[in-house]
């Protein structure tokens, strides 16, 4: 018969081993579980602290936004004061463009000189030129023919300048597309007077193309006719052949066959 401490002993390693085990589960678990724990812990702090900084930002936003449409609604009584709420904002390029654009328009329709004289004074840097531009595009919603002589007499320098002129001559062609071709013609650069012609030539075939054509088959062959035909003919370029066919119908046609293209029957 096999003595108790016989036995004790022989299952000692057995009962050891598991108290180890045990302890080692434990410890493991444990550590683990304290990993988890601190992981969890940082997890949630990292996301606490992650959604506080979004949630900031997005106020941070909304109360920019909530200022930008303050001041958008601010200018029509006041543009000049607006624009300085403006400068007192860290706004993006375009934004601060924008409101920059809409305040010349509305003090130019309230007070044209008021405005040029504000635009020469107030402290715009290099957002002056576009500002004194855009002043000139308003002007010529009342009378194009003085704001494009305004816009040639400071110097038409610049891509604003540019376009202001380009916009202009938009305007101008739905009055009197003759004094807009002739004062497009007369434009510095190349590059300017094609495209200034072309934009005249697309509203003046939009509002009035018999009188278009009426008006280059009465005029004399010559630099102005050619480029005004040249122009006329790459806008007409553009358009689908029903409405090519629309506008040169109303044309002499001796004049419809400067701008006709050799696949394109609708233009002879």
């Amino acid at each position: 018969m096999m003595r108790f401490s016989a036995v004790v002993w022989m299952s000692w390693p057995l009962w050891f081993a598991c108290e180890k085990q045990e302890q080692s589960i434990d410890g493991v678990t444990s550590e683990e579980s304290s990993g988890i724990r601190n992981s969890t812990g940082i997890s949630q702090s990292r996301r606490s602290h992650e959604s506080a900084q979004l949630h900031q930002t997005t106020s941070a936003e909304e109360q920019e936004d909530a200022v930008v449409r303050k001041i958008w609604d601010s200018i029509s009584a006041d543009p000049a004061a607006a624009w300085s709420s403006v400068e007192s904002q860290a706004l993006p390029e375009d934004q601060r463009r924008s409101l920059l654009a809409q305040c010349t328009t509305i003090y130019t329709l309230q007070d044209r000189d008021a405005a040029l004289q504000w635009a020469e004074n107030a402290t715009l840097g290099e957002e002056r030129e576009f500002a004194i531009s855009r002043i000139a595009v308003a002007w010529a919603a009342s009378d194009p023919k003085a704001a494009a002589e305004f816009l040639r007499s400071k110097g038409i320098a610049g891509h604003d300048d540019e376009v202001a002129a380009v916009q202009i001559l938009q305007l101008w062609a739905q009055r009197s597309g003759p004094e807009a071709s002739i004062w497009a013609f007369s434009l510095p650069s190349e590059s300017l007077r094609q495209s200034g012609l072309e934009a005249v030539s697309e509203q003046w075939l939009i509002h009035d193309a018999a009188g278009c054509g009426e008006w280059l088959s009465r005029q004399e062959t010559g630099p102005l006719y050619d480029a005004v035909v040249a122009a006329a003919a790459e806008v007409l370029d553009r358009h689908i052949p029903e409405i090519r066919q629309l506008y040169l119908q109303r044309w002499p046609a001796e004049l419809r066959q400067r701008v006709a293209m050799p696949s394109d029957p609708t233009t002879r």
